[in-house]
């Protein structure tokens, strides 16, 4: 590791100083480090890597090389060869599934966290801004292990050199919100600090002009002002220094002699290292002249020498300026030869190599070399499978069919590929690429009449719930794939209704039903295993309301009992997934709890990571139902953390549900309207449109509100398809009617409702959110109705379900409107019960950080507690509470309103028995609501 003089940078090294403390103590980080080229990024790696090493801690390099020739996982394979070889090996050889990935991912992660335990470690992964789209993913996912590692990442990128569409450019945002990350952009030097690096490159000082002139012209860029001194070094004098870095580094590069810069142009080629043993071929030089050649590229400081044998440009800009400045025809012929010279050299161990054989054919097709970089990047497509890099592979087969239309149309080969592709896109969850890849495969497949091409195109996906274009477009693959397959294979055809089943759900329920029966009984009729677990799935998704409990839970047990019988694994999980969504369904909470443990447990067996976001969501509703909102919101961060890393629509939209819950509840409306926005961004979507008509009432936003219900309700709602998150959509269509006096529609809901008390409302094909009994919804609608008798009813069954499952929220919340229906009904002895519920509604409101309930307890205690709005304080204790709000102390309140200490006690005493309070804070969130009322 070369050790540089690092100039200026105080604030910068004293922040890293404080995270590599912090990690050396148990707090490990990550830190992104940004700039331009030459700024200065590897420097200061290089200068906290030295420090770490004299910590005592280890230092691990990772360094990503430009251009698109690098192996799959590049930066973590060179640390992982360094530390752990055999887990290194892992990387070819592999299953082709996310499962496979996300287990060899945690062996990696936990090595480095073992690596790092005895006394630290600092991981730099250096020009990050080339890495493959797999490397960036681990790094996504370590980054969320680090928070008690003694592990620190260090990684550098250029913004400039960013693509939003792939790799870093398309996770940094991802990353940068993880509590862990911590963001340095580097700028260029001061003036001062130029003419201290000039002093430090020149061993003396330069003139105060020159000195200036440096500045001005570097803008403070390191690498620049190294090379103008070169410059200047070689007789040039300051008055003619070039404007920009490229083009000094092609005026430093002009001096060189013909033979050299054809050399360095050559190599440039290559990549930014280069072997003799390849630049050797290439060029038909013998070593010795190669060498001789070499000398004055390594004396002008372009190259640096590595290990015998090896060659370094000195900053990755030499290199990029030399390549993009060769013509379009020499670069062409340049990497012919090169591939040509490659394939020669790495015969008998070129896997490690196919991806960059590929590059090198495939940008030299316009020279004849089509056929040998179809052939390599298909291979290398398959290798980067093998190593678990599903995005690398996609974009490798994709270059092998490009490379394929410039040889002329081939079905049978083309459609190899193009399966290849979609099932890469698959499995890095790129769902709209995925389905088009597999449209153009069943146009191929029906050209060909071959109707195992055609489902195996409309399977790929198998299983996994589509919403809107994609919806439609998995339809038509199904539909055109069961023409094709016709009656003769019983096992694909149940599979494929069983797949369009699950496209039809949100589009056509009815249709989707009996597509669901129909899946069964032919897969019943054929015996196949394969094709009865994905019929027994599909059969979940009917209308809500379709099935009773039981018959549910029976279809679950099957599924369960066919996955042990046949060693199907995903058969298992998803029985453990319907049991834990009907458990939810009838709030049974103690064999619930038990249930989403056997669903964790079965998908840790698999390392299947859609299944553990879906266990994150199942802890974070059974968090939220009890009461534990920051449990809760951490268990959501859980499912931003293993979701994929395109964070598919689904995940985002059923995460969103679940954080829009616990942030209503305690009030932070706007929050929620972010997560709503960016869940609807595909399109919209029931579910979300009417959690956002109830966030729109609680800001006070009535009208906006108003309209988007009756876009909502335009419709019968009675017409509208039942699909599982029916529930959801439907109950806070129920309280925005109840709110805004929508007597139409709260007979309607109200009996779409009804048939359902003794449920909870959840939805029922997958759990993101639980919001308590439906009949709390029963007597919302009922009291807005004026049946204040039934509505009475509705919640107190609604408090007996709630209290029965641990829902303590929803139970404050059942209280405080029962206690607001009986002071509407206003009978013999309402008032008293309405006291009695509200104080506890109200006390649970405040224990819990429920501001919005707080707010309309106190509000309707006030009403029945006399005109002063104290209830139940008198109206010194109301005024001592406001002062316990602004944080004062009993000594403080007690000079404040010149009493004695003691009084002041037992006035604080007497407002937490009166309130059921424990604590000053809760006194404090009290006495805070009611002054903003």
């Amino acid at each position: 590791m070369r050790v540089r003089n690092l100039v200026g940078r105080q604030e910068e090294t004293a922040h890293l100083d404080s995270d590599l403390e912090a990690a050396l103590a148990g707090r490990g980080a990550v830190v992104l480090v940004s700039g331009e080229g030459g700024i200065g990024k590897t420097a200061l790696a290089e200068d906290l890597a030295a420090r770490a090493e004299r910590a005592g801690a280890q230092v691990l390099w990772g360094r990503c090389l430009e251009g698109e020739g690098a192996p799959p996982l590049w930066p973590w394979l060179q640390i992982l060869r360094g530390l752990d070889p055999e887990l290194a090996a892992r990387t070819g050889g592999g299953a082709e599934t996310q499962e496979s990935r996300f287990e060899f991912f945690e062996s990696v992660i936990a090595r480095l966290k073992r690596a790092a335990a005895p006394s630290g470690a600092v991981i730099v992964l250096d020009d990050l801004h080339w890495a493959d789209e797999p490397s960036v993913l681990l790094l996504r996912l370590l980054a969320a292990e680090l928070a008690g590692s003694r592990l620190l990442v260090l990684a550098s990128y250029r913004e400039t050199d960013l693509r939003t569409d792939r790799g870093l450019g398309r996770a940094l945002p991802d990353l940068i919100r993880e509590r862990v990350t911590r963001s340095l952009h580097l700028t260029g030097l001061s003036e001062s600090e130029v003419a201290d690096y000039v002093a430090i490159l020149t061993d003396h000082l330069a003139s105060p002009e020159t000195s200036r002139r440096l500045f001005a012209r570097s803008e403070g860029n390191p690498f620049f002002v190294a090379e103008m001194v070169r410059f200047l070094s070689g007789g040039s004098d300051a008055e003619h220094l070039p404007e920009g870095l490229r083009q000094l580094i092609r005026q430093r590069t002009a001096l060189l002699s013909p033979s050299c810069l054809a050399l360095l142009e050559t190599a440039s080629v290559i990549g930014r290292e280069f072997s003799l043993s390849l630049l050797q071929p290439v060029t038909e030089m013998s070593g010795t002249e190669l060498l001789s050649v070499l000398d004055a590229a390594v004396s002008s400081r372009l190259l640096d020498e590595g290990s015998p044998g090896r060659f370094l440009f000195n900053h990755a800009l030499i290199r990029e300026t030399l390549y993009g400045d060769l013509p379009a025809s020499r670069r062409v012929e340049l990497h012919r030869r090169v591939g040509i010279a490659l394939d020669k050299l790495v015969e008998s161990d070129s896997e490690p190599h196919l991806t960059e054989l590929a590059t090198h054919f495939f940008k030299a097709s316009p020279a004849g070399e089509a056929a040998r970089a179809m052939d390599y990047a298909s291979r290398a497509g398959d290798y980067a499978m093998s190593g678990y890099a599903f995005e690398e592979a996609a974009r490798l087969y994709r270059m092998a069919l490009d490379a394929q239309l410039m040889l002329g149309a081939d079905d049978r080969e083309r459609a190899r590929l193009l399966l290849s592709l979609a099932r890469a896109h698959d499995l890095s969850d790129e769902m709209m690429a995925g389905v088009e890849t597999s449209l153009e495969l069943l146009r191929i497949a029906q050209r060909l009449g071959d109707g195992e091409l055609a489902a195996r195109a409309a399977l790929v996906t198998e299983g996994v719930m589509t919403i809107g274009g994609e919806s439609e477009k998995m339809e038509r693959l199904c539909t055109q794939a069961l023409e094709l397959v016709g009656e003769t294979n019983a096992p694909l055809r149940a599979r494929l209704l069983a797949q369009l089943t699950i496209a039809h759900h949100f589009r056509d329920l009815g249709r989707s039903e009996a597509l669901a029966r129909e899946a069964l009984d032919v897969a019943e009729s054929c015996g196949d295993p394969v094709a009865l677990a994905a019929a027994l799935n599909a059969r979940q998704l009917i209308p809500w309301g379709a099935a009773s409990f039981d018959a549910r839970l029976r279809t679950s047990d099957r599924l369960i009992e066919l996955g042990l019988e046949t060693g199907n694994g995903k058969a298992e999980l998803w029985g453990h997934f319907w049991r834990v969504a009907s458990l939810f369904e009838i709030g049974d909470i103690r064999r619930l709890e038990l249930e989403v443990e056997a669903y964790a447990t079965a998908a840790e067996k698999l390392h299947d990571p859609s299944a553990r976001w879906r266990t994150a969501i199942s802890r974070g509703v059974l968090a939220q139902l009890a009461g534990r909102f920051e449990e809760c919101e951490r268990h959501a961060a859980e499912v931003k953390a293993t979701g994929m890393p395109s964070q598919g629509r689904v995940v985002m939209v059923m995460r969103a549900a679940l954080l829009a819950n616990v942030l209503r509840l305690v009030g932070r409306y706007d929050e929620i309207l972010e997560q709503m926005e960016r869940a609807s961004r595909g399109g919209p979507i029931a579910t979300v449109r009417a959690i956002r008509i109830c966030v729109l009432l609680g800001l006070g936003r009535r009208e906006e509100a108003k309209a988007e219900f009756d876009s909502m309700t335009a419709t019968d709602l009675r017409a509208q398809p039942k699909v599982h998150t029916w529930p959801i959509t439907l109950v806070h269509l129920a309280e925005a009617s109840a709110i805004l006096g929508e007597r139409q529609q709260s007979e309607i809901i109200y009996g779409l409702l009804a048939p359902y008390p003794d449920r909870n409302a959840v939805a029922a094909g997958g759990t993101a959110a639980c919001y308590g009994s439906m009949s709390r919804y029963l007597g919302l609608l009922a009291s807005s109705l004026g049946r204040f008798d039934l509505a009475v009813e509705h919640f107190e069954a609604a408090i007996a379900m709630d209290e029965a499952q641990g829902a303590v929220p929803y139970v404050a919340l059942s209280e405080c409107e029962l206690g607001a229906t009986l002071l509407q009904r206003s009978q013999a002895g309402d008032k008293a019960r309405a006291l009695a519920v509200l104080v506890r509604a109200q006390q649970t409101a405040a224990r819990l950080g429920m501001l919005p309930l707080v707010a309309r307890s106190t509000t309707l205690l006030e009403k029945v507690g006399g005109a002063d709005g104290t209830w139940p304080l008198t109206s010194r204790e109301a005024e001592v509470a406001a002062l316990v709000a602004e944080g004062l102390t009993n000594k403080q309140i007690a000079a404040r309103l010149h009493l004695s200490v003691r009084t002041a006690e037992n006035h604080v005493e007497h407002i937490c028995g009166k309130l059921g309070y424990k604590t000053r804070a809760q006194i404090a969130t009290w006495a805070t609501v009611r002054s903003q009322r």
